[in-house]
């Protein structure tokens, strides 16, 4: 890494991806016309909608490249897809973004500051509010509880803000966040095998191993509509948190086996449950989830 504080700022693009929903991104779309600047080009990609999303959505953001890959790649494919084609295109920040958010202003240019000043900052979150009540934190960073294979979001102001003005976290939430784009060629991309949930812990985690901090900025804000991805307790959502928790906290955890066989007991103690309120597809999602993580089966599974 050879950016320090005084050199020229760092050339960004943006990367959002879109399946199906239309009006959730141009509303997202919107907001970064007010605050993007004039040297952050703007890719979206579209993971294969079948709702005219990505022809409505080129001729509405004529300024926005609408990238089609031709098929689904789920969160962490469409992100890899847009991280290379950010780098192709000479940049040296990516600013991921979910198409469910509105995004400040000022976020953007103050994420890049924060990784101009500090080389030793390999990605920084933003400040994640709540939409519509927009004074609610819905994250100011992360922390993890091995013991019991679970992790914590910060919800309140912290009592005091260090010098930098930066926040250290275990990840940053998926919802927005810059990362170093000679960051993909040093240690390669977003593991594929998440498809969605986990894959930016997993991402954090590593960066993190390379010796680079991993922060958040309370100065740069998002605000984020709540469950509008998969649905609120869609069978997806759980088939992939039930899978995915297990293979981050398997890879991570100091007590591999412990954090197997704990998730493995709490998903079937889940699935109980389910039966016993008559919810069949969740529960069968759920030990789907958990056959496949058995098996080592990963990547787009259950859709």
């Amino acid at each position: 890494m050879n950016e320090t504080a005084g050199e020229p700022r760092g050339k960004v693009i943006t990367v959002v991806l879109n399946f199906n929903q239309c009006a959730l991104t141009r509303d997202m779309l919107e907001s970064l016309r007010e605050g993007r600047g004039a040297d952050n080009h703007v890719l979206l990609i579209d993971n294969a909608s079948s709702d005219g999303s990505a022809e409505n959505l080129r001729r509405e953001f004529p300024e926005v490249e609408v990238i089609e890959p031709g098929e689904n790649l789920g969160c962490s494919g469409g992100r890899n897809h847009g991280a290379r084609a950010a780098v192709e295109r000479g940049a040296n920040y990516i600013f991921f973004c979910d198409n469910d958010a509105f995004v400040a202003e000022d976020c953007i240019s103050r994420l890049r500051a924060h990784l101009d000043a500090n080389p030793q900052v390999g990605i920084v979150g933003a400040r994640v509010m709540a939409h519509p009540d927009r004074e609610a934190i819905v994250s100011l960073g992360t922390a993890v509880d091995w013991d019991r294979c679970r992790y914590r979001s910060n919800q309140e102001e912290p009592g005091e803000i260090p010098e930098d003005g930066l926040l250290d976290s275990a990840w940053v939430a998926g919802t927005a966040w810059m990362v170093r784009a000679a960051l993909f060629g040093e240690m390669g991309y977003i593991d594929d095998r998440y498809f969605i949930y986990f894959e930016n812990t997993d991402f954090s985690f590593r960066i993190r191993s390379r010796g680079l901090r991993v922060v958040v900025a309370p100065d740069a804000v998002v605000w984020h509509r709540e469950r509008s991805s998969l649905g609120p307790a869609s069978p997806r959502s759980a088939y992939y948190y039930t899978r995915n928790r297990i293979l981050f906290f398997t890879t991570y955890s100091p007590r591999p086996l412990f954090s197997g066989w704990f998730l493995a007991t709490r998903a079937l103690a889940w699935a109980a449950r389910l039966a016993v309120q008559g919810e069949w597809r969740l529960m069968g999602a759920v030990l789907s989830g958990l056959g496949d993580a058995a098996l080592g089966r990963w990547g787009r599974r259950y859709m």
